[in-house]
């Protein structure tokens, strides 16, 4: 681990962090980050490779970057990856400012006081100067526009939220980095997951001169015509009147009519698919088993879901509301847990009794006795301050373990199945209030759930786990340690966190707040106070809101009613991932993976399916007609395919950079991966 490696990452942390919300918000172009692989990085990391080392290496061969360096430079930027986004900052901000709008309109919560109710240090203080604080924050300072200065923030309102939810994002994530270099050896080594994304990144990485792939013409080929693709429909978005565009998805929906079932659960955009060419790539990577079931799994869903509806039975809406969908996504995170655990039971085992001081059954690194020991005293530090901010300790310690281990199954399903874009689809706050009842919780304790849930665990497209899990990966097959890395991710952490806060602030109250954006302005501020005041209203109706207020610690254990709806999916999901898993342990030749489960009712699942099939129909031909050799030649093709995304997201967002500091004017909104 060099110096200049070191430097280097940290140089790709602060850009990252400072020009995300710019580019997304502003120029509107491939967001920066958006998921599991970022084009921001990976892109960065193809340029790097295709231009400057090649020039580096030519000026003094020593003065290239090694493989090892880069992996190290990529490990530390992608740890910032999970703040300026989707990951914190595209919707905290939102979220802890704009019910103070909403508050100023919607009558119930005016009748319901459900401002009053949230602990004051979770949202900002815009009693001393609501113009300033809070219009400002919706419509931009007056006089704003491009160039007000940092002083003028008014930086006061923020001071009590941020010094409650920093150290929390930051604990979070720092037993988040405990975790993963816990659970790494087992997954890597003992378990062989096939970690897809690491896979595509070791590929490009040199170990002597010019990366081997970068020298294979199928590399080239495979590059070549997905680039081309890009370029021709980014001209497109330049000049429409005078260019063919060649689009990658169909409109199917004239077949509505063939699958009414599908079509009434919901899975109309399922008529609608798109080809994304790194999902092929990366599902080329995968065991057809696997890819099989993760393209046809969102068919089933909204087979099963079209057929529930002709009952009566929806999946449910959305916020916070305790439906069957959620229900669903909460017993097959359920199931994959219980699967990690027992899969790796006496390893884990073996580093938690190291960690407390006891003898391991087998040999354990010291890294991975201190991660589990930083990931506990993170947890512990997690439960105590919710507990100081109001929550109760059974609620706190509860929501603790819930929100840790919803992120690990987030980087299991990146490393088994190489999803770059996982969106877990429940809350730890729902599974509490589905599994307790809203007697047992009550409405404040309920708030301050959902309120913390909203801004931790909203979006986990760009969560920090399978970052983390995949470039442990890289490190490892490069000889890097990854117990340096993994601390000096923490510190990158806590500069992203010091360098996207401001910026992001100083840009909405700038420029105003992005209202088109409705997801983080209009619908998440909202979910919290929405579902609070319909359970403050239904618990007074049933006439037991004080009884509701006044239980606490393992008397919510006695209060204790489950929702029958919640219980019935979170079972049955749970039930089915466990038997899907012991099927394939039992038969060989099972073809459906429980992973199908984890990603079959979300936004991702849906349109990714018909790229993931397309990815395992073209393995499944290679393999059959050429076997395992003709599968090594085609590697190199998917690889270029995955490199064209990366490198289209990035040179793009450069383009609409320059060209908006040179006219001023947005350049026309160009998306070459969803985000």
């Amino acid at each position: 681990m060099t110096a200049r490696a070191v430097i280097l990452g940290l140089a790709g942390a602060v850009v990252v962090s400072g020009f995300t919300y710019f580019n997304d918000h502003v120029i509107r172009q491939t967001y920066f980050v958006g998921c599991g692989m970022p084009t921001a990085v990976y892109g960065a990391l193809v340029v790097f490779l295709l231009a400057v080392n090649p020039l580096l290496a030519r000026a003094r061969k020593r003065w290239a970057f090694s493989g090892g360096e880069l992996a190290v430079s990529m490990a530390l930027t992608l740890c910032a990856c999970c703040i300026p986004s989707a990951g914190l900052m595209e919707s905290f901000p939102d979220v802890v400012m704009m019910p103070h709008s909403f508050a100023r309109t919607e009558a119930g919560w005016q009748a319901e006081n459900v401002i009053g109710m949230a602990p004051a240090r979770m949202l900002p203080d815009v009693s001393a100067d609501p113009d300033r604080a809070l219009n400002g924050y919706v419509q931009g300072l007056p006089g704003a526009g491009g160039g007000i200065a940092s002083g003028n923030v008014p930086w006061s309102a923020w001071t009590r939220t941020l010094a409650f939810w920093l150290p929390l994002v930051l604990a979070m994530c720092a037993a988040v980095v405990g975790v993963s270099v816990v659970v790494h050896r087992q997954w890597s080594d003992h378990e062989k997951l096939p970690y897809p994304i690491a896979t595509f990144t070791d590929s490009l990485l040199p170990r002597e001169g010019t990366p081997h792939i970068l020298r294979s013409r199928l590399f080239w080929a495979g590059c070549g015509a997905a680039c081309f693709v890009h370029l021709v429909n980014y001209a497109f978005a330049w000049w429409p009147q005078s260019v063919v565009p060649l689009p990658q998805s169909v409109d199917l929906t004239s077949l509505n009519e063939l699958v009414p079932s599908i079509v009434r659960g919901g899975g109309w955009s399922l008529l609608r698919p798109t080809l994304y060419f790194t999902v092929v790539g990366l599902s080329f990577f995968l065991p057809t088993d696997l890819s099989f079931s993760l393209g046809v799994g969102p068919y089933v869903f909204y087979y099963l879901a079209g057929v529930l509806a002709g009952f009566g039975a929806s999946m449910g809406g959305g916020g916070y509301e305790v439906n069957l969908r959620r229900s669903l996504q909460a017993g097959a995170y359920a199931g994959m847990l219980v699967l990690i655990l027992y899969t790796g039971r006496r390893f884990y085992a073996s580093v938690l009794r190291a960690a407390v001081g006891m003898k391991p059954y087998d040999p354990v690194a010291a890294r991975e006795v201190w991660g589990a020991r930083a990931a506990i005293t993170c947890a512990v530090f997690i439960a105590v301050w919710l507990i100081a901010v109001g929550m109760d300790w059974l609620l706190a310690l509860g929501f603790t373990l819930l929100a840790i281990g919803l992120l690990v199954v987030v980087g299991r399903i990146s490393a088994e199945t190489g999803y770059v874009f996982i969106q877990a689809y429940w809350e730890p706050a729902v599974l509490i209030v589905g599994l307790l009842g809203t007697r047992a919780v009550g409405p404040s304790m309920a708030l301050i759930i959902f309120l913390v849930s909203s801004v931790l665990l909203l979006d986990t497209r760009e969560a920090l786990a399978p970052y983390l899990l995949n470039s442990f990966k890289v490190l490892d097959e490069r000889g890097v340690g990854i117990s340096r890395a993994a601390l000096l991710g923490v510190g990158v952490i806590a500069i992203a966190l010091a360098v996207a806060v401001p910026v992001t602030l100083r840009t909405k109250y700038d420029r105003g707040t992005d209202l088109s954006y409705d997801w983080t302005t209009k619908y998440a501020p909202r979910m919290a106070f929405d579902e609070t005041v319909r359970i403050q209203q239904r618990l007074r109706t049933q006439g037991v809101l004080e009884r509701a207020e006044s239980v606490s610690g393992f008397g919510r254990i006695v209060e204790m009613a489950p929702s029958p709806r919640f219980l019935a999916g979170f079972g049955a999901a749970l039930v089915l991932f466990l038997g899907l898993s012991a099927a394939r342990l039992r038969f060989p030749s099972w073809p459906i993976h429980p992973a199908m489960l984890l990603v079959w009712s979300t936004f991702a699942g849906t349109r990714f399916s018909a790229s993931v099939l397309v990815g395992f129909l073209v393995k499944w031909i290679v393999v059959k007609y050429g076997g395992e050799r003709a599968c090594r030649v085609a590697r190199p093709v998917m690889i270029g395919l995955i490199a064209a995304d990366m490198l289209a997201g990035i040179t793009t967002s450069v383009i609409g950079a320059v060209y908006y500091a040179v006219t001023g004017i947005a350049p026309p909104k160009f998306v070459v991966f969803i985000g």
